[in-house]
């Protein structure tokens, strides 16, 4: 299971991975505000409201990266060789990201 934390300003806040036993969630991201993700199997991608870009970070956790631009991003699919991103302050736009 995959979730996003987004409740107020707190260094909780971010993505998350929960197994079938684990004792607790797994943080993969420290983010503020984010408001879309999708998951690959090397990288969590995910955007944040308040940033401009797609941001990844390693499926294991770790510290996130800009991996691509666009303001208000929505990631609405990972394949083996792209990040595909609709961007909200544009509609109808679609792009990819190299991964």
């Amino acid at each position: 299971l995959y979730f996003a934390r987004t409740i107020g300003e707190s260094t909780l806040n971010g993505v998350y991975r929960y197994k079938k036993g684990d004792a607790a969630p797994t943080k993969l991201a420290e983010a503020e505000n984010v408001t879309a993700f999708n998951v690959s199997d090397t990288h969590v991608y995910y955007g944040l409201l308040a940033q401009q870009g797609v941001w990844r970070a390693p499926i294991e956790g770790g510290q996130g990266v800009k991996a691509g631009n666009g303001y208000q991003s929505n990631i609405v699919g990972v394949d083996d060789k792209f990040v595909y991103v609709a961007i909200v302050n544009q509609p109808g736009s679609v792009y990819k990201i190299f991964r």
